[in-house]
């Protein structure tokens, strides 16, 4: 009857190594809301470009790629529309929209930040 029982718990034991191994996978972390990217890619929009600091239209986000584990980012791929400050002969508004890949990546505190991607 011990034989059972040893056997039985083994089998509980390695049951229970799958599951972990399948349901949470070595390297693998979860991005940011969709929100909370959408966001981050607004303000950085706003900070390294002054015409985006009214800007009024939407982030759609097309792509999220993987962790890059050794850089410590995720790979986004986002789509920009709306209406920009533009140039004094455009009205001073200016319609935008176009596709850009950044990265997502979290600051000390756990907060989502974004650039664009050079490569």
């Amino acid at each position: 009857m011990k034989r059972n029982s040893v056997s039985h718990n083994l089998k509980q034991i390695t049951t229970l190594i799958y599951f972990f191994i399948l349901i949470f996978p070595f390297g693998c972390t979860q991005p940011p809301s969709e929100e909370k990217i959408k966001t981050a890619i607004i303000e950085y929009k706003k900070n390294t470009n002054e015409n985006y600091l009214s800007f009024d239209g939407t982030v759609e986000i097309i792509q999220i790629g993987d962790y890059n584990s050794e850089r410590k980012y995720w790979p986004v791929k986002a789509k920009i529309t709306g209406t920009i400050k533009g140039f004094s002969y455009q009205g001073g508004r200016a319609h935008t929209s176009f596709t850009d890949d950044y990265i997502i990546y979290l600051d000390d505190y756990g907060n989502p930040k974004a650039e664009e991607n050079y490569r």
